[in-house]
């Protein structure tokens, strides 16, 4: 009898090999749907520890602040206040001016920001002989008022340069106008880089020169002004945590070394219903003798402040991302 070959008769094993090695609709579809819930499970531990990290970079930051704090302490005697007024015309240290409808300061806020530069810079020179351009923007004329994010940007990082970067990496020499107020799309966009202080004791806001300071590198700094530069019209930027997308700066509330914070220092102007420090129970808040530092966290939003004790009630639910100096990692 004639046989065929045996190579050339099919093979029944390796037919149901090559069956099995292909997957059926439903096998592929079993697949995709484990491979969905496999994710639903990972993503939210992803996105957490993403989160996690972005806390960490703030609160290492705020590490890196608080040093920077104290080498401005053992260089001038104080730690940065919180809130100062400056005059770049001289007379008006001597005749204090009217504070103009869209300032908050006082005279007495005035008065005591003249202490403070007397502490800092002894030699200082009040005697409205000498006009200053502190904020660059090409005249002598301004009176600025800062407050939290904008004092640690000043005395951590001294006066700034203004130049301004258009839209094709060219640097220009000039501010893009008065108020920097913030660019609409497609204007040049104002570039700050702080430059430090003069060693001149009486003109520490000289630019050029032998300088102290910056005292950290500081980065991520925007000027929250208003288009019209009426919410704040000082010209000077506001200091950013790194948190991707930030919009609202650190705050920055001085204890004054134990006198005791205050609430005119805290921020206005820029969407800010923050209105009192963190403070335990009892009332005692939280550094007493030194500063707050305070982050929005994710969601760009401060919250009031206030009593806090491990929790927060109904009504903070805004504040539970709030990083801070006080306690490592967020409020929650």
């Amino acid at each position: 009898m004639f046989r065929s070959p045996s190579h050339l008769r099919p093979s029944c094993s390796s037919n149901r090999a090559g069956l099995r090695r292909a997957f059926s609709l439903i096998e592929l579809m079993v697949v995709i749907v484990i491979i969905g819930i496999l994710a639903g499970f990972l993503l939210p531990g992803v996105m957490g520890a993403k989160q996690a990290a972005q806390v960490t970079a703030v609160v290492t930051e705020m590490k890196n602040i608080e040093k920077a704090i104290q080498d401005f302490k053992l260089k001038y005697g104080i730690e940065p206040p919180s809130k100062i007024v400056l005059f770049e015309e001289g007379s008006h240290w001597s005749a204090t001016p009217a504070v103009p409808s869209n300032h908050n300061w006082t005279a007495a806020d005035a008065t005591r920001s003249r202490s403070y530069l007397r502490q800092i810079w002894p030699q200082f020179d009040f005697t409205g002989a000498a006009d200053r351009d502190i904020n660059g923007d090409g005249d002598s004329t301004d009176i600025l008022e800062l407050q939290g994010a904008e004092c640690l940007t000043f005395f951590l990082g001294g006066v700034c340069s203004t130049n301004v970067v258009d839209n094709t990496g060219t640097v220009r020499t000039a501010p893009v106008d008065a108020n920097h107020s913030t660019p609409s799309a497609g204007d040049a966009v104002d570039y700050w880089e702080p430059r430090g202080f003069s060693v001149n004791p009486t003109n520490p806001f000289a630019r050029g020169g032998s300088r102290v300071g910056p005292f950290m590198e500081i980065t991520r700094l925007v000027n929250l002004d208003d288009d019209n530069g009426t919410a704040d019209p000082d010209g000077m930027p506001e200091w950013l945590d790194s948190i991707p997308g930030q919009t609202k700066p650190f705050i920055y509330a001085s204890a004054y070394e134990g006198k005791g914070y205050r609430a005119a220092d805290l921020p206005v102007g820029i969407g800010s219903t923050f209105i009192s420090v963190y403070t335990k129970p009892s009332g005692t808040p939280y550094s007493e003798n030194t500063f707050q530092l305070i982050s929005p966290g994710f969601d760009g939003e401060y919250g009031t402040g206030g009593v806090y004790d491990n929790t927060l009630p109904v009504g903070r639910e805004t504040e539970r991302d709030n990083i801070t100096s006080f306690k490592t990692g967020r409020l929650e």
